[in-house]
């Protein structure tokens, strides 16, 4: 119960007149969030942004974290991750309210999670483009849970869109984003669409492989240009 006595810690605080800084009020809030207590981080949060300390964006994103913790989010959780969000792209409004933090992919990964969990497949595809439009990354962990949205709800054709986004990614999560958007077919009676889709990835990166195998290596082309520079010394001298 380490959330309960980070808690009754903050309240100490508060009665002997010590203001407890932002870092502490995060560290009580990640506290919640392991431990799915996401109405104490919410009113953690709402704590910072009416007396302060000023909450950045690790205190915005532990609550939407808490919001969006464990299997299952239900209708007001993931509204409220969605309202997070939209509180941190304010601009700052003064001393009482505090808010104006910049999200990061980490803070979008935790509203799209959240929203996967509540089938809301929709709001998944626009919070990528909402990542893409302020040049924020899109990262694996991203892009696998809209998919897995897409999965949920049978929209086997966003699925295999959702494949064809160029970013960086292991092969593990690029294998457990093809897992999904199969089953996406596989349950729209599509897996025909998926096949096709697979086999010419596999085409293309075949034919990257060839493409780079057929290239000479550095130490290669060093040896030939040597032997180049050889033959050359050899007729000036003779």
């Amino acid at each position: 119960r380490e959330w309960s006595r980070t808690l009754a810690l903050l309240s100490e605080m508060n009665r002997a007149s010590l203001q407890p800084d932002t870092g502490m009020f995060n560290d009580a809030i990640i506290s919640c969030s392991m431990n799915q207590k996401w109405e104490h981080a919410l009113m953690l949060l709402s704590h910072m942004q009416r007396f302060g300390p000023p909450p950045n964006s690790a205190s915005f994103t532990g609550t939407i974290a808490a919001c969006c913790s464990g299997r299952r989010v239900d209708l007001a959780k993931w509204e409220i991750s969605l309202q997070l969000l939209e509180d941190m792209l304010r601009p700052e409004l003064g001393a009482v309210e505090r808010v104006g933090a910049v999200p990061t992919e980490v803070t979008f990964g935790a509203v799209i999670s959240g929203c996967e969990k509540g089938n809301k497949w929709e709001l998944c595809l626009r919070l990528l483009e909402r990542m893409r439009g302020m040049g924020i990354e899109v990262t694996h962990t991203c892009l696998h849970s809209t998919i897995r949205a897409c999965e949920k709800c049978r929209q086997w054709e966003w699925a295999l869109s959702l494949l064809d986004m160029n970013i960086h990614t292991s092969v593990e999560s690029r294998v457990l984003a093809l897992c999904s958007t199969q089953g996406a077919c596989e349950a729209s009676g599509q897996l025909h669409h998926f096949g096709r889709h697979l086999f010419a990835e596999l085409a293309a990166s075949s034919r990257g492989i060839l493409e780079q195998s057929a290239m000479p290596s550095a130490a290669d082309t060093a040896a030939a240009a040597a032997a180049a520079a050889a033959a050359s010394d050899g007729e000036a001298t003779s």
